[in-house]
């Protein structure tokens, strides 16, 4: 089974990501999340922002994060405290 991207954050860096692979199928997100709540429920490039807290309500085998930010400890900490240890920076 080929793992979904998720990824979090959706200011610049998603922008960047987005730029680089909106087109390719298997790197274009699933969804997005963010800390930000006033981001949760709307659209961004397309894409549904919902909140981090879904991530650790899905099966760990069948997503991977990308980390959209430049500053990852804070976010990795969240990720790792909800058992998700598959991610990578952008």
């Amino acid at each position: 089974m080929e793992k979904k991207v998720v990824v979090f954050g959706t200011g610049n860096y998603f922008e960047n990501y987005m730029d680089c692979f909106e087109n390719d199928k298997s790197k274009r997100p699933l969804f997005a999340v963010d800390n930000a709540s006033e981001k949760i429920g709307n659209r961004v490039r397309g894409i549904e922002v919902k909140r981090p807290e879904v991530l650790g309500e899905m099966d760990k085998n069948s997503f991977y994060v990308v980390l959209c930010m430049e500053n990852i400890v804070e976010t990795a900490k969240q990720l790792e405290e909800m058992g998700i240890s598959d991610y990578q920076k952008f």
